[in-house]
């Protein structure tokens, strides 16, 4: 399969030699078990490891794919010993967040999940590079089967509900790589597959309205809100928020403490770093101070406005 509703493969055909001359040079670092993504208790992803090659932390043994926080994305030590795939990487058009190799041994599975914020319609899109697969995997996005070879490069509507069996007799390795929607992205799709679906392009940085001192304000985060933040830092529930200046920059407060830096688009509005594009922070001024806050944001293809009540 070529294209479907739910992924498509994209225009780049890659080395599979290099590839997996890489893959050998990364057996030496130590893997870490990928437990995130369940969708209620007792459920297990089976024997899923990952490697960052690119992170927040910088650090190779990350699991997850990141999130909003105040640290930007940079490669590791990882992504330096894998030369080949740094260059598969470099060539996507597009600001990278997270890369991440993926191993899933004979037998293994990832536990059906959905990934809210993972598509064309979202800004923000996960790749994936086969480097070792076989057809005993499968691989289900959506309802429809996706078979993948090595040396390709695929597209797929992570929105979606999808989940992966390694029914083969082989690890199944891709490189997962998440890049912000941008025009020049489009020259990897086909054309019609990408002209069919409501793009959102991420925006690109621009100086905020005001200095980063005429936002600071408090407010009463709904739990709406909170549920688009790890769970750890609010059990989900209606926090005390804030927006302050530090270093030069405006952060947004949670309960307190520093959690996530605000980069500004443009005018008053900001996005999180490490959190998707489609979820901005929409501020409104008046008379030196902070009126109204809101958070616009698209969840499952649909937009949402939620006020953010001012406190104090």
């Amino acid at each position: 399969m070529l294209a479907g509703p739910h992924a498509c493969r994209l225009a780049p055909r890659l080395d599979v030699d290099r590839l997996r001359e890489d893959l050998a040079a990364l057996r030496a670092f130590p893997m870490g078990s990928e437990e995130s993504y369940f969708r209620g208790p007792g459920e297990r992803h089976a024997g899923w490891r990952v490697l960052s090659l690119r992170s927040q932390s910088g650090e190779a043994r990350e699991t997850t794919s990141g999130g909003p926080g105040l640290h930007d994305f940079q490669d590791t030590a990882a992504m330096r010993a894998a030369p080949y795939l740094r260059e598969v990487v470099e060539a996507i058009p597009g600001p990278k967040r997270s890369v991440r190799l993926s191993v899933l041994p004979p037998g293994g599975s990832i536990t059906r999940h959905d990934d809210v914020v993972l598509s064309l319609e979202h800004g923000l899109v996960r790749l994936h590079a086969p480097i070792q697969t076989g057809p005993e995997v499968e691989f289900e996005v959506g309802g429809e089967r996706v078979e993948m070879a090595p040396g390709e490069l695929w597209y797929g509507d992570f929105t979606l509900p999808h989940a992966v069996e390694n029914r083969g007799a082989d690890d199944r390795v891709h490189l997962l790589i998440e890049v912000e929607v941008t025009p020049a992205l489009r020259s990897l799709f086909p054309a019609d597959y990408w002209d069919a679906r409501d793009v959102v392009v991420a925006e690109a940085p621009a100086p905020p309205a005001a200095p980063v001192e005429a936002y600071a304000c408090a407010f009463s985060g709904p739990s709406l809100f909170a549920r688009l933040l790890p769970r750890s830092w609010t059990s989900w529930q209606r926090f005390e928020g804030a927006l302050s200046p530090r270093f030069g920059e405006l952060v947004m407060c949670i309960n307190g403490a520093p959690m996530i830096a605000l980069e500004p688009r443009g005018g008053d509005r900001f996005v999180f770093r490490g959190g998707p594009p489609c979820v901005v922070l929409e501020v409104e001024r008046s008379g030196g101070g902070v009126r109204a806050l809101r958070l616009r944001s698209r969840l499952h293809k649909q937009w949402h406005t939620v006020p953010l009540p001012l406190r104090g």
